[in-house]
């Protein structure tokens, strides 16, 4: 009888502990942004200016003549301005992420509401990391290390 209880109380303990190591890794948001999601990524605003979107390690920050001032965001900033970075899914070969996964008021950020996905796009003969944002029903283009005088960008009908 011990025998058995014993044996019921170690896989007890063992299907615990792998559900709950499942569970926290899935659902927590990291102030520390995965090597690939890095880099300095532009996307054409017009004449001959572009936006502009850092990522690094454990800070993020966007700029340019389409925002009003540089918005940064770091772990240890206040709540609109704080790090959050998080996987929300994969589809089509991309890989859909926020940067501020714990914003309550998106409203209050200049990042695109729906978020961004890290895919890939060939342009000419060439293929390019790109960082692409959705909001409102768009999707528009950061292409990584490149400032290429075209704005791509179209609404999000599910051709990308």
């Amino acid at each position: 009888m011990k025998v058995k209880q014993g044996i019921l109380l170690t896989i007890g303990l063992l299907v615990g502990l792998l559900g709950a190591g499942f569970s926290t890794e899935a659902s927590a948001a990291s102030n520390t942004v995965p090597t690939k999601f890095q880099g300095t990524f532009y996307q054409y605003a017009s004449h001959k200016k572009w936006d502009k979107l850092v990522i690094r390690k454990h800070s993020a920050q966007i700029s340019g003549p389409g925002y009003a001032k540089a918005f940064k965001l770091k772990p240890t900033a206040k709540s609109s301005h704080k790090l959050a970075f998080k996987v929300t899914g994969k589809d089509r070969h991309q890989v859909f992420f926020t940067l501020n996964s714990k914003l309550k008021d998106e409203a209050s950020s200049p990042l695109p509401m729906q978020g961004f996905s890290l895919a890939q796009r060939k342009i000419g003969h060439k293929t390019y990391k790109v960082v692409r944002g959705f909001q409102s029903g768009y999707w528009f283009d950061f292409i990584k290390g490149q400032k290429i005088t075209h704005r791509y960008a179209g609404m999000a009908n599910g051709k990308y």
